[in-house]
């Protein structure tokens, strides 16, 4: 009977541990409702050398070009390239993120992590970016750092 139990302990450990390991189900994402992003002067890129499924954080760099001071948030936004399209990533149901504006003059440039994994969990391997709005009194723009998990 002891050894029952052992082995029932230890299958129910091994089914824990799967469907921790599960993959994103990118058959069942919703399509971005971006699409291609032109470039309207704000400039995000991904500074990391390389980014895997393990990578905690990525650290993005945003410089602004235009003659006009844009403000942005913390806000979460990710999305993954598949067959041609992007399509969004959810952020995990209980992701929060802090309400505050970070102000970015004209010319000016600035630096913030991103916590994938605190947002994000099981993300395949594939090509992926990080979306961002960007406001200002001239207007909205919205702008992305692609970037592969490899």
């Amino acid at each position: 009977m002891k050894r029952i139990i052992e082995i029932i302990v230890i299958m129910f450990f091994m089914l824990t541990m799967a469907a921790c390991a599960q993959t994103l189900d990118i058959d069942n994402l919703s399509l971005s409702e971006y699409g291609e992003l032109k470039d309207e002067g704000i400039v995000m890129r991904i500074t990391n050398k390389k980014v895997t499924t393990e990578t905690d954080s990525v650290m993005i760099e945003y410089i602004n070009n235009r003659d006009t001071e844009v403000v942005f948030g913390e806000e979460p936004h990710l999305e993954i390239m598949r067959k041609g399209n992007w399509y969004v990533v959810p952020a995990k149901e209980d992701a929060a993120w802090i309400d505050i504006a970070y102000i970015l003059p004209p010319g000016g440039s600035d630096r913030k992590e991103f916590a994938l994994k605190f947002y994000y969990e099981n993300l395949n391997l594939g090509h992926y970016r990080i979306v961002k709005t960007f406001f200002s009194d001239s207007g909205n723009v919205v702008a992305a750092a692609e970037f592969d998990i490899q």
